[in-house]
């Protein structure tokens, strides 16, 4: 499934950059991001939006959007309510617990599922782990 969903994304003109983080950003006057990546390269991109922490980084998310805890609200989707074409996971998203686990475990239901949604097939929703530890089956 990762492969098919790495090539629908890069059909969709998405540059996929594995096992690369972002070690610096500065806004620039012109309000793009100038990016420094683990490697050491630079990029410079019109939005960049980190997606980890405990505290939801939602300040720039309209607030119809979020809880009172400033989470995002997702549906079994992990779409976002209200919204249409939009989803949020991670340490930003109301599902789940903010942790590493439920980040990877929402990445990998969302490859999977972008797959399904681009090809008009239906997607089953996701399984939220209702405990700090155990998921369950999918």
């Amino acid at each position: 499934m990762s492969k098919t969903a790495a090539q629908a994304l890069q059909h969709l003109k998405v540059d996929i950059m594995l096992n690369t983080s972002v070690v610096a950003a500065t806004k620039m006057p012109n309000g793009q991001q100038e990016l420094t990546l683990s490697g050491g390269e630079q990029l410079i991109t019109d939005m960049y939006i980190p997606t980890y922490g405990l505290i939801p980084n939602s300040s720039y998310i309209p607030s119809k959007f979020l809880d009172k805890d400033a989470f995002v609200m997702v549906d079994d989707h992990l779409a976002v309510k209200g919204t249409k074409n939009i989803w949020a996971i991670g340490d930003v998203s109301d599902t789940e617990f903010p942790q590493y686990l439920s980040t990877e475990r929402q990445s990998k239901y969302l490859a999977k599922a972008m797959s399904l949604f681009l090809r008009d097939m239906p997607v089953q929703p996701y399984k939220a782990m209702t405990a700090r530890t155990a998921p369950p089956s999918h």
